[in-house]
């Protein structure tokens, strides 16, 4: 694994973003990975397997730079957690990793914390998979 998160820190810094953590969770096949700039961070998960796809994986890297590219565009922003929606109401989200399973059942399910920075109402939001 450490040879994918090598990857993944050098595509990072490629985009001047640092891998500020990359870590195991606990009794998952997943990780926890922390991409920062100064004093902004963004976080994520990844499972396993597709870390180790990333290893060797042409087509799983272009996508990590995709994703890292529009996440450094993201940290030009007060917040990289800010979002303009479509009807033009400005938004904070954060996601609560891990994906969470559901007990006795055949899904996983991550909490969104979204708030309407115009009217400071949060509301949250559960999805399943």
């Amino acid at each position: 694994m450490k040879e994918a998160l090598d990857k993944i820190r050098a595509i990072a810094k490629s985009f001047g973003l640092e891998l500020r953590e990359g870590r195991r969770l606990q009794n998952r096949d997943a990780f926890y990975l922390k991409f920062a700039e100064g004093t902004k961070d963004v976080d994520l998960t990844l499972t396993g397997p597709s870390l180790l796809q990333l290893q060797n994986d042409a087509d799983s890297q272009a996508q990590l730079s995709a994703y890292l590219g529009a996440l450094q565009k993201r940290f030009q922003n007060a917040s990289p957690n800010f979002f303009m929606c479509k009807p033009g109401v400005p938004v904070e989200v954060h996601f609560r990793w891990p994906v969470e399973p559901v007990d006795r059942r055949a899904a996983v399910y991550i909490l969104v914390l979204a708030t309407n920075l115009r009217e400071a109402t949060p509301s949250r939001s559960v999805h399943w998979s």
